[in-house]
């Protein structure tokens, strides 16, 4: 049974992660030749406050993330 644990920064809209687990499923059925049902997807949200880069946190400009 896959389990996959997707970190991104919080924000998405419930849509764009709902598209991410039917996308990430289809690539784990096909190449672990395994069903839906076994695949699980954690998606995992953080707020900018609480990621940092080169010690600057993202939410002060550190890093500042794309998307």
């Amino acid at each position: 049974m896959p389990v996959v644990n997707i970190k991104i920064k919080a924000g998405r809209s419930t849509e764009t992660k709902r598209q991410l687990a039917r996308e990430m499923t289809q690539t784990i059925m096909a190449v672990l030749d395994v069903p839906a049902d076994a695949v699980t997807i954690s998606i995992d949200e953080y707020p900018l406050e609480h990621l940092a880069k080169a010690g600057v946190l993202f939410a002060d400009g550190g890093g500042t993330p794309k998307k």
